[in-house]
């Protein structure tokens, strides 16, 4: 009988941010560090949130979104990942960024980049359910976003 891998457990872990891309507003592939000059580059879908899709008719406010959460990651470096989940589906961690700082040594979590995209209200709450088309009033602050 063959050995099944066990999944790691990866709800709340920190990973250590190499380098970072944006794809949308609401997914960042990020090279994270595992220790011991361990690098794995993997997809990361930002937990909580749902951002405008950058292609069909919500294209170029999602540029816009995906704009803000690229400076955001630029001015908060180095970073954070903090892992929540496993996405089965699409094969991706679930999680959020935050700033990598000390203070006498130990950890600080300074803000979260999706508490900064929701308060901009850049994009919607998001927990799983069926998404829906996006109504004039949430792309309206998008739309006056400046970033």
């Amino acid at each position: 009988m063959a050995a099944t891998a066990k999944k790691p457990k990866l709800r709340n872990m920190p990973f250590l941010v190499k380098t970072w891309r944006v794809v949308d507003g609401d997914t960042v592939e990020a090279v994270l560090d595992y220790g011991k000059k361990l690098y794995h580059t993997q997809s990361i879908r930002l937990a909580g949130v749902d951002a405008p899709e950058v292609h069909g008719s919500t294209g170029a406010l999602g540029h816009t979104v995906a704009t803000a959460v690229r400076g955001w990651l630029g001015k908060h470096e180095p970073l954070v990942l903090m892992s929540e989940s496993w996405d089965e589906k699409y094969g991706r961690l679930v999680g959020d960024f935050c700033q990598w700082d000390f203070v006498l040594g130990e950890f600080v979590k300074t803000e979260w980049l999706t508490d900064y995209l929701l308060t901009a209200k850049l994009v919607r709450p998001y927990r799983g359910e069926k998404r829906q088309a996006w109504t004039e009033e949430e792309l309206a602050p998008i739309r006056a976003f400046k970033s």
